[in-house]
């Protein structure tokens, strides 16, 4: 079995994107040592481009905008081709099939979730407002909510990541779509409310007590499957496993062979 290895992130920061989501974003990557990249349209358009990277971010900003000037045809075959998808809030209206905004429904084809992404949550922060929301995942975390959905379940099967703990519904999902993975997510792990280490000021006034960017460190993880470096280094017949853990909660998808329990990593060899 060959493993392609790819560590690199792209983020979006083209039409459409939200300033300080891109700033955040990047502190982010940067603080973790991640390999990340940024493009507008033309870059993130080209299949040849995108397809030398792991992970396509397109972060918070206006998913109507993003409708414009990224085709979403491309990111269907690179996600189907093995890339994983990382949507967080309007990144994740954007490639999801009905769009319910302020009980005005939004149709799209060539998406990647054939589901329901709903919003603004009014009881947590009316549009244009924002707040924390407590998250469950089954740990409490309080993220900031900015007018991001929760998802529902239409034809896609999806792994529910986090919760609103206010409304009992998905916060953030994933799921395979054929060799690729999807992450959505509502909420903005990526704001440091009262700290300066994202090099923005939005939210400041919040009293988030504790960060997030662990658990965000976490998804990313997931999405990079850098446990493939260890079966190649290994040389080995893995037996799958079909458990990975995110902040204690099972997710069922494909894992090559290692089982996050406990975040502690786990080979099972025939």
């Amino acid at each position: 079995m060959i493993i392609l290895i790819f560590t690199k992130i792209f983020l979006y920061t083209g039409e459409g994107a939200w300033q300080d989501g891109i700033t955040a974003l990047i502190s982010f990557a940067n603080h973790y040592n991640l390999e990340i990249d940024t493009g507008g349209s033309i870059k993130i358009n080209d299949i040849n481009y995108i397809n030398k990277y792991k992970i396509i971010i397109v972060p918070g900003g206006y998913a109507e905008t993003f409708d414009t000037y990224i085709n979403r045809k491309i990111l269907v075959k690179y996600v189907k081709n093995g890339g994983a998808y990382f949507g967080i809030c309007a990144g994740s209206y954007f490639v999801s099939k009905y769009t319910l905004w302020n009980d005005t429904l939004y149709i799209r084809d060539n998406f990647l979730f054939n589901g329901y992404a709903i919003g603004p949550i009014n009881s947590i922060a009316p549009w244009p407002t924002f707040a924390l929301s407590k998250i469950t995942t089954p740990d409490t975390l309080h993220i900031l909510y900015y007018g991001g959905p929760y998802f529902k379940k239409d034809l896609q099967e999806f792994d529910s990541i986090a919760n609103y703990s206010k409304i009992s519904k998905s916060a953030i999902i994933t799921f395979t779509l054929d060799s690729g993975k999807v992450l959505l997510c509502g909420v903005h792990p990526e704001i440091e409310e009262n700290s300066d280490r994202d090099n923005t000021n939005f939210a400041q006034g919040l009293n988030d007590p504790e960060t997030d960017w662990p658990f965000l460190k976490e998804m990313i993880d997931f999405l990079l499957d850098k446990h493939e470096s260890i079966i190649e280094k290994q040389n080995i017949h893995i037996e799958y496993k079909d458990m990975y853990n995110i902040c204690g909660r099972k997710i069922n998808m494909k894992t090559n062979g290692i089982y996050f329990k406990n975040r502690k990593k786990i080979l099972y060899i025939e």
